[in-house]
């Protein structure tokens, strides 16, 4: 039998270490993971890590697409308003690419069916039966204008995923690459939502709603990750810390520093959390609560009054309720530095034995 070359024994042993590797892991797990094991190995105490399974919420795309006066839009189409834009719109909007248009694409013909509806009804080639219909048409679609929108924001396929945690956390390296764009995307966004509402109650004109930057502003956050990684960030560290405190407090009176006895295992213990906790974790934290800072207000304010609205306050309100995430953390952070604090105190000024 020929033996096979060397290459092929060195491309199937490579192919075998690449199944043995473990699959990527969550960037932030991995950081408690190792503080945890490390504080495991230092106590020699047990610690059951926890596993974070994020809830699937049903209201990330439940919204129903308003449809009030779509079964009048044929009758539109026949009243002969090919003579000004409306026409050429509705037209548009009856075909087959219309109908399976995204909802973004839906929100700019009702904007655009409501701003060019003005222009045929002073047309005076229009007869009173048709500009009554058109009338109520356009005092319709100025009403469900924001549904529209907040539809919009649950449907459309550039949004599916903005507030969908998967499987990955804030990068170790570049943790706030892609803010400044889903900030400004952000903001585009909330512009507009603002601007409709504005002009629904007299406050702004419809003419001056500009959708030209809604196609810009949906294609960066269909490509923008920040927002859902560090949802998972947050809600990962959240459930890591309180294991850890719950897990470290019983053990807390073992672990403290005594006259006459060697602290070499105390003094391990400050070096893990110098390096682990405050270089690692806590850094991270930090830039997590700066993101949220930064696209919180955006966010609540993009989607309040949809059905994700207590979803989008849990994770980024700040001063929101007690069950808040960042409320919630905040207090984990504060059981975990107490428990440090005991430990050191209980350190400072006793004397090592020998």
């Amino acid at each position: 039998m020929t033996p096979f070359p060397s290459t092929v024994y060195r491309s199937l042993a490579a192919v075998l270490i690449l199944l043995t590797l473990p699959a990527c892991r969550d960037n932030t797990e991995s950081l408690w993971q190792d503080y945890s094991a490390r504080l495991e190995r230092v106590t020699a105490q047990n610690f059951i890590a926890p596993d974070y399974r994020p809830e699937v919420d049903q209201n990330l795309n439940a919204a129903n697409r308003p449809e009030a006066l779509e079964a009048r839009l044929p009758l539109l189409e026949s009243l002969g308003l090919m003579h000004c834009r409306l026409g050429e719109l509705i037209a548009t909007h009856n075909s087959s690419l219309g109908r399976v248009a995204e909802p973004s694409e839906l929100l700019k013909y009702q904007l655009a069916f409501i701003q060019a509806a003005p222009i045929c009804l002073i047309d005076a080639r229009l007869e009173s039966q048709a500009k009554q219909l058109l009338t109520e048409a356009l005092l319709q679609k100025q009403q469900d204008a924001l549904d529209w929108f907040d539809w919009m924001l649950l449907q459309d396929r550039a949004l599916d995923k903005l507030l969908f945690i998967g499987t990955e956390s804030l990068s170790s390296e570049s943790p706030l690459a892609g803010l400044i764009e889903t900030e400004l995307a952000l903001a585009a966004l909330v512009k507009l939502k603002t601007d409709i509402v504005k002009a629904q109650v007299g406050q702004l004109s419809w003419q001056a709603l500009d959708t030209q930057t809604l196609d810009a502003a949906l294609a960066e956050l269909a490509r923008s990750r920040t927002i859902a990684r560090n949802m998972r960030s947050q809600a990962v560290s959240l459930l890591w810390l309180s294991s850890l405190n719950d897990w470290l407090e019983p053990r807390l009176d073992g672990l403290l520093c005594r006259p006459g006895h060697n602290n070499q295992r105390q003094e391990i213990l400050q070096r893990i959390l110098v390096k682990n906790f405050i270089g690692q974790i806590q850094r991270q934290l930090s830039q997590s609560r700066h993101i949220q800072r930064r696209l919180g207000d955006l966010l609540q304010q993009l989607y309040q009054g949809t059905a994700v609205e207590s979803r989008v306050a849990y994770f980024f309100a700040e001063t929101a309720n007690k069950d808040s995430l960042n409320i919630r953390l905040d207090k984990e952070l504060k059981r975990h530095v107490n428990w440090w604090q005991k430990l050191r105190d209980s350190c400072s000024g006793t004397a090592p034995g020998a």
